[in-house]
């Protein structure tokens, strides 16, 4: 998920300036080294050593490094209630593809069929003149209602899917 790589860049840096502020509490020692030339009418080549001494005399950084530290621990618990309500919604979107999934196959495997056999059915007997017009009207509606119930299983099975690959933040296959 983009939320959770974009937490854990953030921890990664967080670690970083942790780092920095502890390498602030100790001495740092910088050594350097110069060549020079055409410094006429002094000298024409020279060199140069030089070392510099950054001493922490008045502050010891203490509160730097707690306040990374404090955020370092505030974007642990992000990533952690972010991992927590992804997986919950993953796990309900999942629950709810299946069961749309479960639906749908039923519509496909029983009652559809059982539907289109009825409406034969009905239609062969009122054509034999076993059965009126009402009776024949009120079948055809049945099996209508039917397929209008099927393709509203069939949405809500996309719908799910689409809630799913929203979650998991990458398309499913």
């Amino acid at each position: 998920n983009t939320e959770v790589r974009t937490i854990d860049a953030r921890l990664v840096e967080q670690a970083a300036l942790i780092n920095l502020a502890n390498a602030l509490r100790v001495p740092d020692i910088t050594p350097g080294a110069t060549f020079t030339y055409g410094a006429q009418p002094e000298f024409r080549v020279g060199w140069r050593m030089s070392v510099g001494v950054t001493l922490p005399v008045f502050t010891r950084h203490h509160a730097a490094v707690t306040l990374e530290q404090a955020t370092m621990a505030r974007l642990r618990a992000e990533h952690d209630a972010a991992v927590a309500r992804i997986s919950g919604t993953v796990r309900a979107a999942v629950a709810r593809a299946a069961s749309a999934r479960e639906q749908a196959t039923r519509y496909e495997t029983t009652i559809m069929p059982l539907a289109l056999d009825t409406e034969r059915q009905a239609q062969a007997a009122y054509d034999g003149g076993q059965i009126g017009l009402p009776a024949l009207i009120q079948a055809l509606q049945i099996a209508r209602e039917s397929r209008e119930r099927g393709l509203q299983v069939g949405l809500e099975l996309q719908l799910a899917l689409a809630d799913l690959e929203r979650a998991v933040g990458a398309p499913i296959r």
